[in-house]
């Protein structure tokens, strides 16, 4: 059923002509305190209007999180646009948010057999400006505040959870993507 519920979720992706929607694919960088705390993701989004202006969707991706976390995470967020602005001609300001679940593991995390890295929590709230263009796409760039928790799970022989201790990464993001005109 939830299969069936995400691919309903994203066929607008399919459906260009209509002016109800829009996807948007974007990369962006993640700075930290230092320039190798430095993280990096990519994103693609689907997005229905949901009244004027207001958009909802989904995001998915990939995230790399330097230096903490060793592998990619998959990060599944709701989506909110608001666009102040509603002239395709225009420059059009606008405000993102998202926050969804991170879908990460990591066994043996530290080299230590009993301890396991897990993702939990992601967020991004900022604003962005949508450029004017003559094709069907639009450049945007957005600057906000974004957020990564991820759970260090220690764990005794018997698969017990003997304690939890969060990790919580708090960045300055700079978001670059397309947006399809709606």
């Amino acid at each position: 059923m939830r299969k069936a519920l995400l691919l309903l979720f994203f066929l607008p992706l399919l459906c260009f002509g209509q002016t109800a929607t829009y996807f948007s694919p974007d990369g962006s960088a993640n700075f930290g305190k230092y320039l190798s705390y430095t993280g990096y993701s990519v994103n693609f989004s689907g997005n229905i209007r949901l009244v004027e202006k207001l958009y909802g969707g989904l995001s998915t991706g990939v995230l790399k999180m330097q230096p903490f976390v060793d592998k990619l995470t998959v990060p599944l967020s709701a989506r909110i646009t608001f666009f102040t602005a509603s002239d395709e001609t225009q420059i059009a300001p606008f405000g993102l948010f998202e926050v969804g679940k991170l879908f990460y593991s990591q066994d043996n995390y530290g080299n230590t057999s009993s301890q396991t890295m897990e993702g939990r929590l992601s967020f991004f709230t900022g604003v962005g400006v949508r450029l004017t263009s003559q094709q069907r796409t639009h450049l945007f760039f957005a600057l906000g505040y974004a957020g990564y928790d991820y759970d260090l799970v220690s764990k005794t022989g018997q698969n017990a959870t003997t304690s939890s201790r969060p990790y919580n990464f708090r960045r300055i993001a700079l978001k670059l993507g397309l947006m399809l005109p709606h």
